[in-house]
């Protein structure tokens, strides 16, 4: 039997997980603006932070769905880099 990719995306704030979304599949471009458009952009009031790494999924349409709430939009651009010294620690 072979394991198929499950993904999880949710916002995370103070005091709740809010507008999660399971996805029986990888994240892509097409899919991380669905979930920004359709289930995040949603919850999101004027002042919230939304902070992305800089997959290559994370297309500008989704910046622009979020910034039009007007949630602010920050990338943690090194993320990715801090984790893996992390793991290699």
């Amino acid at each position: 039997m072979a394991l198929k990719p499950l993904t999880f995306i949710a916002a995370l704030r103070c005091d709740r997980i809010d507008a999660p979304w399971f996805i029986d599949a990888p994240i892509n471009g097409e899919l991380l603006t669905l979930y920004i458009e359709r289930i995040l952009v949603p919850t999101l009031a004027e002042g919230d932070i939304v902070i992305l790494d800089n997959l290559g999924s994370h297309k500008d349409q989704a910046y622009r769905a979020v910034q039009a709430a007007g949630a602010h939009l920050n990338q943690a651009q090194l993320c990715g880099r801090r984790i893996l010294q992390i793991r290699a620690a």
